[in-house]
């Protein structure tokens, strides 16, 4: 009798894409709205970090303009907020002498990487879409995983979803772009004017 070979790896759960799509077929993104995108996005984030989808089975979802800005806005959020719990803790007078409140900024340092990285290629994937018809959204994606791998401990702290009082007006935006588009041959791209807070 042969060995049988014991394989003691942990079985990855399914992604969020391969849970949604089971429930509800590949047309899932016509049964969610924004809110909803923003509320699952540290499961799309999750799985991006842990090498648990193929960007060629997802690549379509990115190609999405509403859902990768809605994943956009939601990392920007956790960007920021950290970002702020981060300068509150170095400028706190007991920070020197404090090695806990030292390691909670390390921590919180790290994970402002992770959503700064987010931040910079989902805006990369949503100017493609924009200007090259989503030719590049892969090679984006796969730039994305490979930074993010390094930084998957990142998405184990909290997290939050913001609802914003402009969803409508994304996608009435949204509308109006594509009509310019299909009339006019020097569209600027998804953003009428770079945003306010770039980075």
């Amino acid at each position: 009798m042969g060995k049988q070979k014991n394989n003691n790896r942990r079985q990855q759960k399914p992604s969020f894409f391969e849970q949604q799509i089971q429930r509800n077929g590949t047309g899932f993104l016509n049964k969610m709205n924004a809110f909803e995108v923003r509320k699952n996005a540290l499961a799309v984030f999750k799985d991006l970090a842990n090498c648990n989808v193929r960007t060629d089975q997802i690549e379509e979802y990115f190609n999405v303009p509403d859902f990768t800005y809605n994943l956009y806005l939601s990392a920007y959020d956790n960007f920021i907020y950290r970002q702020y719990m981060y300068i509150g803790l170095v400028n706190n007078p007991q920070y020197n002498y404090d090695g806990e409140m030292q390691k909670v900024a390390a921590d919180i340092y790290e994970q402002m990487g992770a959503y700064n990285s987010l931040v910079l290629h989902l805006n990369n994937i949503l100017q493609n879409i924009t200007t090259y018809g989503g030719v590049y959204t892969r090679f984006y994606l796969d730039q994305l995983i490979a930074d993010l791998r390094w930084k998957r401990n990142a998405f184990n702290g909290f997290f939050i979803t913001i609802e914003k009082d402009s969803d409508g007006y994304i996608k009435k935006r949204r509308q109006q772009i594509n009509d310019q588009r299909n009339s006019d041959s020097n569209e600027r791209g998804f953003f009428d004017k770079p945003f306010k807070n770039n980075m």
